[in-house]
């Protein structure tokens, strides 16, 4: 679902002219079988064509998804956290009670990000 929201940004900024990073997954066959590997590139169009730049490597583990949310839902999922020590499906369940939409994957990590410029928190939500 994230993918196809990155990717339908990108198509409408490629469109009018603006560059837009969004998460490109790539496919290989290893010796375990298939694995996938994530990178964080950047479109832009020259001569009428799209080129991509690598931003950043993430392997094959998938990237932080960031939800933002206010002072008072991080004090109550923080106080959850610390009182119920959940596992990841009820991890997935105590997010959905705040409206926060968890991915499909296992949950590898949580965490709570203040960014000061902004003056805005964030729910980090690592997958497995």
């Amino acid at each position: 679902m994230l993918l196809m929201i990155l990717a339908c940004l990108y198509i409408c900024c490629a469109h009018y002219g603006h560059n837009m990073a969004y998460i490109r997954t790539k496919e290989r066959q290893g010796k375990s079988g298939t694995l996938a590997y994530y990178y964080l590139v950047e479109g832009k169009r020259i001569d009428g064509k799209t080129k991509q730049k690598v931003l950043k490597y993430y392997g094959t583990t998938p990237p932080p998804v960031d939800v933002e949310v206010d002072s008072d839902t991080v004090g109550k999922i923080t106080k959850d956290l610390i009182n119920t020590r959940p596992s990841s499906n009820k991890l997935k369940e105590q997010l959905l009670e705040y409206d926060i939409n968890p991915p499909d994957e296992e949950i590898k990590g949580i965490s709570i990000v203040y960014n000061p410029p902004l003056r805005k928190f964030f729910i980090r939500i690592n997958r497995a």
